[in-house]
């Protein structure tokens, strides 16, 4: 059985129209045998009256692409993943030709920056590190 929670709710201008959109975080808390915690983003914007979802991702547990962190910064945020990850439009690969042996094993994580390119929100950046850098405030300059 899974329980959602509303962790966040931020009004950005994303798409520099001059009308906010609503940057939603919902926490999927859930359990049967295990636990897990799925992290689910949604941006949504206004059209005739009415929310229009403009991106989603969903993430999973630590062991399948969970939560590291997470940044809202000006206009683009940044969101870093466990393992070697891969977003393909709103849909997450995982661990694709990564070996670990359990959830507490990663040996890399995933960074992605995204932003609005003028017509939609899209990758900006993608980058896998190891575990020597420990935030998004540790990576290597470019």
């Amino acid at each position: 059985m899974s329980r959602l929670q509303v962790t966040e709710v931020k009004y950005i201008d994303f798409t520099e129209d001059g009308e906010d959109e609503a940057f939603v975080n919902l926490r999927e808390f859930g359990g049967s045998g295990s636990s897990y915690c799925n992290q689910h983003y949604y941006i949504y914007t206004m059209r005739n009256k009415r929310p229009y979802l403009l991106w989603k991702l969903s993430t999973g547990s630590k062991a399948i692409g969970g939560l590291k962190d997470f940044r809202l910064k000006n206009k683009e945020f940044i969101i870093e993943l466990y393992g070697k990850c891969k977003i393909v439009g709103t849909e997450l690969k995982v661990n694709e030709g990564e070996e670990f042996t359990s959830e507490c094993c990663h040996k890399e994580y995933t960074v992605f920056r995204f932003g609005w390119n003028g017509h939609k929100l899209v990758q900006k950046e993608v980058n896998v590190l190891d575990f020597s850098y420990r935030s998004i405030g540790d990576e290597p300059k470019q």
